[in-house]
């Protein structure tokens, strides 16, 4: 066999829970260990990532870090065969972002300060090769929706990420709570030269859906998030079905799905409204009042400054005074 490939769907990694949605790192951490153990007795050979592997910006530095142990760990036991497909959240406070750095070197997006990297935790390539099975990342854009790459002539089974709802049915958006509808012509472009896609991105369990084109059926993989992101009866999936790709010797592709859990039973769900409650009871109530308006001298007089530190004091302040005037103050002993 030449490869094992599991692709998995967001992630959202972050430093602290959502505000209606507690344990939520908690939750997030049991699923990064399923996915450790699965790739060991799996023999898992590749990783792809399906996008918004991270939510966005860490203040977290210790969060921070047990995260991307995950990651070099995964990058480890993947023997470096760890791959992402850019999502949007990738953009949000991009250099607070932990996923800027591991894919660093990187020869589109770089952070604004230097810094030194020497080989990618999480490699972001366009397009790769196993065999002659062609594998297609199309990373995120907000502009350019023409999610299109060439088929190279040897290609024999064409595989394509996505994260964007643009590339789904329209019924699937409006599951997903998108608006907008997705043109049929538009679709059957994106993948006349697609043989199998897996879709991130739509954080609903929406499971496979297939779109003819010609004489040709392709499968549209869409597992739903790893994680649950949004307190709504929508996203409430306690499993998700991950595609796992394996391509033999002879490069012949099958796939199967296989569950992981979300962690939905740890969960603690609160609407607004009940989270701040929560918040509230859990923090010592402390009584804020606005100062009255009080100038600098009598603020230093409340602090039992002598006369001569405040003369001296009001006259640096006034710049009526000079070396030898702040010496003769200072004689007196203040």
């Amino acid at each position: 066999m030449l490869a094992k490939i599991l692709f998995v769907t967001d992630m959202h990694k972050r430093d602290i829970d959502f505000t209606s949605i507690g344990n939520y790192t908690k939750a997030l951490d049991a699923v990064q260990q399923d996915l450790l153990s699965f790739i060991d007795n799996q023999k898992i050979t590749h990783m792809i990532s399906t996008g918004d592997w991270y939510d966005k910006g860490y203040r977290n530095v210790g969060r921070s870090h047990s995260d991307r142990n995950f990651d070099e760990e995964f990058n480890k036991v993947l023997n470096g065969n760890f791959y992402m497909c850019i999502g949007n959240h990738f953009f949000l406070e991009r250099d607070a972002n932990p996923e800027m750095y591991l894919i660093q070197p990187h020869d589109k997006y770089k952070p604004i300060k230097d810094i030194v990297a020497f080989t990618q935790v999480i490699k972001t390539p366009v397009t790769f090769k196993i065999g002659t099975v062609q594998i297609s990342l199309f990373h995120y854009s907000k502009d350019n929706k023409e999610y299109k790459i060439q088929r190279d002539d040897d290609t024999t089974f064409h595989i394509g990420v996505y994260h964007d709802d643009v590339v789904v049915p329209s019924n699937v958006r409006a599951l997903a709570g998108y608006f907008g509808n997705s043109d049929s012509l538009y679709l059957k472009s994106i993948y006349e030269n697609i043989d199998l896609a897996i879709i991130g991105h739509i954080h609903v369990d929406v499971g496979v859906e297939h779109l003819t084109i010609g004489n040709k059926r392709v499968p549209l993989i869409i597992p739903g998030s790893m994680c649950i992101t949004k307190n709504a009866s929508r996203y409430l999936h306690t499993v998700v079905k991950l595609p796992v790709v394996e391509i033999s010797d002879a490069c012949n592709v099958t796939c199967n799905l296989f569950k992981f859990s979300t962690y939905a039973e740890l969960l603690k769900f609160y609407n607004k409204r009940e989270a701040v409650t929560v918040y509230e009871q859990e923090t010592p109530i402390v009584k804020v009042e606005s100062p009255k308006s009080l100038t600098l001298f009598d603020f230093l007089s409340a602090k039992d400054y002598t006369a001569e530190r405040l003369e001296l004091i009001k006259a640096v302040n006034q710049s009526e005074v000079n070396l030898f005037d702040c010496v003769k103050l200072l004689n007196k002993g203040i």
